[in-house]
């Protein structure tokens, strides 16, 4: 989204800033998996006291306090005046236009400007093959970008200073939402909705998603109804895909919101379009839900896990429903 955009941006902006011939790391990293070989963290509270910036100190990883980090990446930029150049090694669309309100740094795209360029950003699903990686400066960072899990690349011998991905242990965490601060105004989003049937609904984007997806589907359909749309669905939806989701929200309390991938620290993208559309988001469990209870309220009916035991799973859903 835009907003990830922005935050990412100005998370970027912040940490190239620090950039200089003479640094000290002193946070040890945790690898984020074999395809990287990591170096020392950015400096710490400590080692930054005194800089002038209104970019919060907790959005530095030497914390574990990831939910605080999150809030407090909204409403700063920093200050520094000293231009960067920041090349994304695999253009991002939109991204452009958002970087354009900055005035302390340049964003590029032409991979000609590499041996220029501060930091380096590269895409997990766009990285160069081996021998095709551009020539790293002495000081410059390159950075490892990864919005979605999923990713099996080989990158031998190649070594990448910061990760920007979607985990909040990350050097530059990705936030897909943004938070409020205060919003006293709640909306009964369900209320057209509670006398309807209880009924959950699957959209299935393409043949990948229905395949992972299918058997879960099929288990879960003998202990509540399921209609599906989308690939190879039941119900056919003519309308694009927005179009249809918005069908959807008008008839549905539930929808399913497991992603093709259920991994740790990951919101899945399901989940937001759930949120979005005024459904509540359905999720299988394992690792990847026990990580949604540090972000959202699970006891104001914000998602339903579903469990082992299927008839206390249908039980709570017929207690939202009513």
């Amino acid at each position: 989204s835009v907003v990830g955009f922005v935050v990412m941006l100005f998370a970027l902006l912040y940490i190239v800033s620090k950039i200089s011939d003479d640094e000290v790391y002193s946070n040890e990293l945790r690898s984020a998996g074999p395809i990287l070989t990591m170096k020392k963290g950015i400096p710490n509270e400590e080692m930054l006291a005194g800089q002038k910036s209104i970019m919060p100190k907790m959005l530095l990883p030497n914390s574990t306090n990831h939910i605080r980090r999150l809030l407090d990446q909204y409403e700063s930029k920093a200050k520094d005046k000293q231009i960067k150049i920041i090349l994304f090694w695999s253009p991002i669309p939109g991204f452009l236009a958002e970087a354009e309100k900055l005035d302390n740094c340049i964003i590029t795209y032409n991979r000609t400007h590499a041996d220029v360029s501060h930091a380096i950003v590269f895409s997990s699903n766009d990285l160069p093959r081996n021998g095709e990686y551009p020539v790293k400066t002495q000081t410059q960072k390159w950075i490892f970008n990864a919005v979605k899990p999923g990713i099996n690349n080989r990158t031998e011998g190649i070594t990448f200073d910061w990760t920007n991905t979607y985990s909040p242990q990350s050097n530059i965490p990705i936030s897909p939402w943004f938070l409020l601060k205060d919003n006293s105004s709640i909306t009964d989003f369900a209320a057209e909705k509670k006398k309807s049937d209880l009924k959950i609904a699957v959209y299935y984007e393409d043949i990948e998603e229905y395949n992972k997806l299918q058997t879960k589907i099929n288990t879960l359909s003998k202990h509540v109804h399921i209609d599906t749309y989308g690939y190879n669905g039941s119900i056919k939806c003519e309308d694009e895909v927005n179009d249809c989701l918005k069908t959807l929200e008008k008839e549905y309390k539930f929808f399913f919101a497991m992603d093709k991938w259920l991994c740790k620290d990951y919101i899945s993208r399901k989940f937001l379009i759930a949120l979005r559309h005024t459904m509540i988001p359905v999720l299988w469990g394992g690792p990847a839900a026990g990580f949604y209870k540090n972000i959202f309220p699970e006891d104001f009916n914000t998602y339903v896990v579903i469990e082992e035991d299927f008839a206390s799973f249908k039980s709570r859903l017929e207690d939202i429903n009513t």
